[in-house]
């Protein structure tokens, strides 16, 4: 059974994109749920000077398990904190997810990206994937699993940032364990509004 499949993402976080604010200024205005026990903002981004749109992790329970939130600011206002949606058939009852960064290409398309513990076992044990989750027109949609390329038998999978140039088209990157060269650096785009399968990055 690989020592790796429970491991939890690093906790360096990324910096906030395009503006002059620290997360830790923002995080002192977003108010997260009353049950959170512990919050740490990973990334914030301002796509315009009325809205600014930050992430991040919070644990939820007394066990520590972690969740990924999401909140707004309009106008200098921020609106709670809301918990980020996962389909049930993929994320575990009881299993951590994590936000790593966000990226917003207009004031009303922002994506972001991170890992979550599945459902399906692997080697024995749970492992993560990554997902990417879409802001649009105000509101956050839900959680969707990024794939990879054939070929490729990824146990646990980090993504590390993400870039959107447009509100079509993104580029995100992180690493991958494999059973044949252990950890490889892969990248995934969005092409027109759909994520493309991942792939490896050969050296």
């Amino acid at each position: 059974m690989p020592s790796f499949a429970r491991r939890r993402p690093s906790s360096c976080s990324t910096g906030p994109r395009g503006t002059g604010r620290s997360p830790s200024r923002a995080s002192s205005s977003v108010k997260v749920s009353s049950n959170s026990r512990r919050s740490t903002i990973r990334a914030l981004s301002c796509p315009s000077a009325e809205i600014c749109v930050a992430g991040g992790t919070y644990t939820y329970n007394t066990s520590f398990g972690s969740a990924v939130f999401t909140a707004t600011s309009t106008n200098g206002t921020w609106n709670p904190a809301t918990a980020a949606a996962f389909p049930a058939e993929i994320r575990r009852s009881d299993g951590g997810s994590w936000f790593t960064d966000l990226s917003c290409a207009s004031a009303n398309r922002c994506t972001a990206v991170g890992s979550f513990e599945t459902t399906a076992p692997r080697g024995g044990d749970y492992y993560y994937a990554p997902y990417a989750m879409t802001y649009s027109d105000g509101e956050w949609g839900s959680a969707t699993p990024l794939t990879f390329a054939d070929g490729v038998n990824p146990y646990s999978q980090y993504l590390a940032s993400v870039d959107c140039p447009t509100t079509l088209a993104c580029a995100a990157i992180g690493s991958v364990y494999t059973e044949n060269v252990g950890y490889e650096t892969y990248v995934v785009e969005m092409v027109d509004g759909v994520w493309q399968p991942a792939e490896l990055i050969a050296f």
